[in-house]
């Protein structure tokens, strides 16, 4: 018997209203019946297909048994098999039919069912207490190790603790539920959060893409849905590339580059990022590939120069991730002149992969004119272009992934003139991994005139 063939009655809205977590789960005991509309459609549907087809359809949806007679027996003789109130014994039999082949059908009875709130789903539940006025019921959520993210609208918000707490009852594997503010941290973009029911307990744990990541999600931002967004970035690095993450967040993009071999500078404004960054850096054995930084995304790419000082395996980087979407754009004139002359034939020009929002009809052109404004120069192909997901009304995150132009990278006159070039020094061959482990771990944070954080 299916939730889906039967209903649920409507309940009185103030009672949870005023008891959000502690309702009366016994509310929801009774016996439930088929939908009205539900056994029309069925009548219709009965009508317009061939009877024969009926019953093989009925057979094996209704019963959910393998199609021999042994089986049904068995489960005959030690517990009920239910079928659906929606169908007449008729039907039942003439179902059961090619099931016993040559036996007798077993005898039917009516049987009353008390079913209770464990046996309803969160949508049943919610739709039964929540106001009729509501057009709809939230039940999804993203999920982040223990803890489940919900998006509430504003008029479900009197009821959020309620909907936090069926939400938790209807998942073992939840311990939180957490709904997202309007209010965004200025600073470092995580958003804020409030506690609709569980443990107040924001420490995740998640593996994604073969790392394991370990973080307090109140403090840093983090988003499940970008885990394909991820790997379709990191799989275009191959061993011996060198990765410079710009916005590295804990490091979604560095940690499953070094797995495979890369050697990755990761940068994050954000102490509580960089400081998870570290220590998933240490508990996924990357101390040799992956070296963290706590700067200004620009200032740390300035600081190029310095890394020979302070990393002994230092090699000019191939790939450039920048995933700070609303203002990503905005950095990619760090690269212009940042190529001195004598580099031009040694240095190989990074791949930068930019992540960044449109509302232009024209997405693909948009962002192109705007980095093309910003470093100077025309880009040049190959350039790939993805729509990644929807972010709001006309508002969509996109990723753009381009090879610097030698134009911009050697330009003479850059717009900022204290513009660090990059430095000449080791191009060594080899896996960034194979190398000395680091003297040390640069966490200086220069002065900031543009600052930027965590990845979106």
């Amino acid at each position: 018997m299916s939730q889906d063939t039967l209903t649920l009655g409507k309940l009185d809205s103030s009672h949870f209203l005023a008891n959000p977590r502690n309702f009366d789960r016994k509310l929801f005991d009774g016996v439930p019946s088929p939908p009205a509309q539900q056994q029309q459609q069925q009548q219709q549907q009965q009508q317009q297909h061939n009877e024969e087809g009926d019953v093989g359809k009925m057979g094996a949806a209704e019963t959910g048994e393998e199609s021999s007679s042994s089986t049904v027996a068995k489960t005959i003789a030690e517990r009920y098999v239910l079928f659906s109130p929606t169908k007449t014994e008729q039907e039942i039999r003439q179902a059961l039919a090619p099931v016993f082949k040559d036996q007798p059908v077993p005898q039917l009875e009516q049987f009353t069912v008390t079913v209770g709130y464990d046996y309803w789903s969160a949508e049943h539940v919610l739709k039964a207490a929540l106001p009729e006025s509501f057009d709809e019921v939230t039940t999804s959520f993203e999920t982040v190790g223990h803890l489940a993210h919900m998006n509430l609208r504003e008029h479900q918000l009197p009821y959020k603790h309620f909907i936090g707490q069926v939400i938790l009852d209807k998942n073992t594997r939840l311990r939180t539920v957490v709904n997202k503010l309007n209010a965004i941290d200025t600073t470092f973009r995580f958003f804020k959060m409030e506690l609709l029911a569980g443990d107040d307990d924001y420490a995740c744990r998640v593996k994604e893409n073969g790392c394991w990541f370990e973080f307090d999600f109140s403090r840093v931002y983090w988003n499940s849905r970008l885990q394909k967004e991820h790997e379709r970035i990191v799989s275009k690095m191959k061993k011996g590339d060198v990765l410079c993450d710009m916005m590295a967040g804990v490091g979604p993009f560095a940690l499953p580059a070094g797995k495979r071999g890369c050697m990755a500078y990761a940068n994050d404004l954000n102490p509580m990022s960089y400081e998870a960054l570290v220590h998933n850096i240490a508990i996924n054995k990357l101390a040799r590939r992956v070296f963290p930084f706590n700067m200004d995304a620009r200032d740390f790419v300035r600081c190029v120069r310095c890394m020979r000082a302070c990393l002994r395996q230092w090699r000019p980087f191939t790939h450039v991730t920048m995933n700070l979407p609303a203002s990503s754009i905005e950095f990619t004139d760090v690269f212009r002149g940042a190529y001195t002359a004598d580099t031009h034939r040694r240095l190989p020009l990074p791949t930068i992969h930019c992540h960044c929002f449109s509302t232009a009809e024209d997405r693909r052109a948009d962002v192109i004119s705007r980095i093309e404004e910003r470093i100077g120069h025309p880009l040049q192909e190959p350039i790939l272009f993805r729509d990644v997901r929807d972010v709001g009304p006309n508002k969509r995150m996109v990723c753009i992934s381009f090879p610097l132009p030698p134009d911009a990278a050697y330009d003479t006159a850059p717009p900022n003139a204290d513009a660090a070039d990059h430095d000449d020094g080791d191009d060594r061959d080899g896996d960034g991994g194979d190398g000395d482990d680091r003297d040390g771990e640069p966490a200086a944070k220069a002065p900031k005139t543009e600052t930027s954080s965590s990845s979106a």
